[in-house]
């Protein structure tokens, strides 16, 4: 009967160490391999609102620095809802369902939250009855969720917005006239402008997140001191 063969100690088993290295070397190369997508870049000056919002409250700067805002805007004059409207409901409906990532109190650092909102920036024939106008357009369109926000003004008013959003002063904007939204940073900046259709409303969703990474950044390397330039 042939004797048993002499085990092999486990720090000599060839196994042993690859095992080891299956489960200790994924982690490692991680941090080199991750490909972070950066947010883009600013495309406006910092603009200057004056708007209305449906309550008849004023709607401006200060109100777009509280939040990260998916912008579009929207020629309200005629009867009806908005054609950008319907076409921004599957991304608002998205953002609902996802909005956290987490669970208990690490769901909202960990998704966006209610940090990103959808302004709909509506312009009407007159300035006369804005704040009604406006909740006429909210009832109307069914804007049934806090992730809508609806501010307006004078048609003239809104196209002199949309137009500093595209660096244009005073001429005429495309943000209408070729249905495209652009994302808004809290420092009042456009970030780069999308279509309505079903890819625009996909790149919209990353890139606003990517927007808002940032922004959550700057806050916190702020608080510690050391904010980026």
């Amino acid at each position: 009967m042939t004797p048993p063969k002499p085990k092999v100690p486990l720090r000599k088993n060839p196994w042993f160490w690859a095992a080891i290295a299956c489960l200790v070397f994924p982690p490692l190369i991680r941090p080199f391999t991750r490909n972070i997508v950066e947010a883009p870049l600013p495309t406006s000056p910092q603009v200057v609102a004056q708007l209305v919002s449906s309550a008849g409250l004023p709607f401006g700067s200060a109100q777009l620095e509280e939040r990260i805002h998916i912008t579009v805007f929207a020629d309200a004059s005629e009867p009806g809802c908005p054609e950008a409207i319907v076409a921004l409901r599957p991304l608002v409906e998205r953002m609902d369902t996802q909005a956290l990532a987490g669970r208990g109190f690490l769901a909202r650092t960990a998704g966006f939250g209610d940090d990103i909102r959808v302004l709909v920036v509506a312009g009407f024939s007159s300035s006369d009855s804005v704040a009604a106008d406006l909740a006429t357009l909210e009832a109307s369109c069914a804007l049934d969720t806090s992730r809508w926000v609806v501010a307006g003004g004078a048609l003239t008013e809104v196209l002199g917005l949309a137009a500093s959003f595209e660096g244009r002063n005073g001429e005429t904007t495309t943000l209408l006239s070729h249905r495209r939204m652009t994302i808004v940073d809290t420092k009042r900046r456009s970030r780069g402008f999308y279509g309505l259709d079903e890819l625009g409303l996909d790149e919209v969703y990353h890139r606003a997140r990517h927007v808002l990474r940032d922004d959550r950044i700057d806050v916190r390397e702020a608080l510690s001191g050391g904010g980026r330039s």
